[in-house]
Parts: C-alpha cells; sequence; structure tokens
C-alpha cells in the first residue's frame, strides 16, 4: 500500500525534471503490490492496475511522457497500455514481462 500511495508523488517529481534528465521516461509495473516487492526493473513504479484507482491516477500524470510498461506475463500490461491509449496518452509502449523490463532496464 505504501509503494502505491507513493506513486502520485514520485511521479510529480518526475515530471518537475528538464526533459534531458532519464525522468523523462516513466516505467510502470502494474503488478499487485506484492509482486513489485518481489522484485521490479530499474526505476520502475508500481502502479497496480487491479486497483479502483487505476484510471483516477492515471487522469492525474503528464500524458505527453514516455511510459514503459510491463507485468508478470503480458495481460495486464497490454490492458494497461490499451486503456492509456484510450485515455490518450501519446507514447505507450509495452514491454510485456518483468523479464524483459530486467533485461532491458536492469533490475532492483
Amino acid at each position: 500500500m505504501r509503494v502505491f500511495l507513493s506513486f502520485v508523488f514520485i511521479l510529480q517529481i518526475a515530471f518537475s525534471a528538464t526533459a534531458a534528465e532519464p525522468s523523462n521516461v516513466i516505467v510502470l509495473d502494474v503488478r499487485t503490490s506484492e509482486e513489485y516487492m518481489s522484485g521490479h526493473a530499474k526505476s520502475a513504479m508500481n502502479l497496480d492496475i487491479t486497483k479502483k484507482d487505476f484510471d483516477g491516477n492515471l487522469a492525474k500524470v503528464d500524458k505527453k511522457k514516455k511510459y514503459l510498461v510491463y507485468c508478470q506475463a503480458g495481460g495486464r500490461s497490454r490492458a494497461a497500455t490499451e486503456k492509456m491509449k484510450k485515455m490518450g496518452f501519446v507514447d505507450v509502449t509495452d514491454l510485456k514481462t518483468v523479464e524483459i523490463a530486467k533485461k532491458r532496464l536492469g533490475s532492483e
């Protein structure tokens, strides 16, 4: 729960950075907080797609940023990226699985 509550605060900090900084790319792990705590891609923020306020939290963030989204097996990340595109996000990439995301971005 603590990880999820800090999501909006962390995004606000990331969005205040300049475009030249790596924070221009936002990595979203849409798994549960328990899955996230068991290991996640470097710099990923947890936003559980199964939570009721998933859409509300997405509505609060900058739709013009670049987003990389992943989950455990690819189903939830596909649903999240489709939802984000319908909401008007302009640059969303489905990395599919946590393993692919870790290989591409490193892990924490």
